[in-house]
């Protein structure tokens, strides 16, 4: 897997865990911080711009995005699990999708 300089997102004082192209499951369907980037990734599914006052679907309920922090993280890797079914799954608790 390449090494890259990236921005890792963080909600609520939460780890940083994610890129700006990965959907999440809120209130109002599939959103990321990068809709335009997520798309790219995944042509068929609609998804829209995740903001702060949005509701994410997590493992244990719903949370409320207060605040959306990133850094930037050198040489990083990125995993993008291959899944059979839907392509949903949980990650750090929060309801996601991929590729």
């Amino acid at each position: 897997m390449p090494k890259e300089d990236r921005k890792i997102y963080a909600f609520n004082e939460g780890r940083y865990f994610v890129t700006e192209a990965h959907p999440f499951m809120t209130k109002h369907g599939w959103k990321a911080i990068n809709p335009q980037a997520a798309r790219q990734e995944n042509p068929k599914l609609k998804i829209g711009q995740l903001k702060t006052g949005d509701v994410l679907v997590t493992y244990q309920g719903m949370l409320r995005i207060k605040e959306i922090k990133f850094k930037t993280v050198k040489g990083s890797v990125v995993y993008n699990p291959r899944l059979n079914g839907n392509h949903d799954y949980y990650a750090d608790g929060f309801l996601v999708h991929n590729k």
